[in-house]
Order: structure tokens, then C-alpha cells, then sequence
């Protein structure tokens, strides 16, 4: 009889009785503990979501004043650098919004 090892409690347990995913190879029991709080780990994705909105927001604010100075001293288009302060707060926006 084929055995595994569970990849959270690390019991060996018959192969028939392991969830394969990506990140592992877990036990029923540990399977079943790891999906019942759904709230949770729906509240830590828009969380996670959130947070690397935030960043990206305040790195595409940052490049636009940055080419919008450099623009304007130069007298040059103005047309991306504000499409990239607009999308930048709107990343902020959403970003805090889901914090």
C-alpha cells in the first residue's frame, strides 16, 4: 500500500486519503481545517489585492510627477504623464478601499 506524508501536520496517511494541490499534498482533516474559514481567507486575498494596489498606485504617481517635471521644464506632450496620475490615484483609490 502506497503512504504519503501531509505537507501541513506531516503524517504519513494511505495515498488515496491526500489532497494533491499546488502548494501541496494535504491530509482530509487539514484540507477540511484549511478551507472552512472562507470569510478569512477572502478578507486576506482583498487585502493582499489591496496592498499591492496601493503600491503600484503610489510608484505610477510617483513616475508621473516625475516625467510631468521633467515635461514641463522641456515644454514637451503632457498627455502620458497625466494618464499616469489619473491611474495612479485611481490605483490609491481602489487600493485603500480595499485595505
Amino acid at each position: 500500500m502506497n503512504t504519503a506524508t501531509c505537507s501541513k501536520c506531516g503524517t504519513a496517511v494511505p495515498a488515496d486519503q491526500i489532497e494533491y494541490t499546488l502548494v501541496g499534498a494535504f491530509c482530509r482533516p487539514c484540507q477540511q481545517a484549511e478551507t472552512v474559514d472562507v470569510d478569512r481567507l477572502e478578507r486576506e486575498l482583498l487585502r493582499s489585492t489591496g496592498r499591492r494596489q496601493l503600491i503600484a498606485g503610489v510608484i505610477m504617481l510617483a513616475f508621473g510627477v516625475t516625467i510631468l517635471s521633467l515635461g514641463l521644464s522641456g515644454g514637451s506632450l503632457v498627455i502620458v504623464p497625466t494618464g499616469m496620475l489619473i491611474g495612479g490615484l485611481y490605483e490609491v483609490g481602489s487600493g485603500i478601499s480595499k485595505l
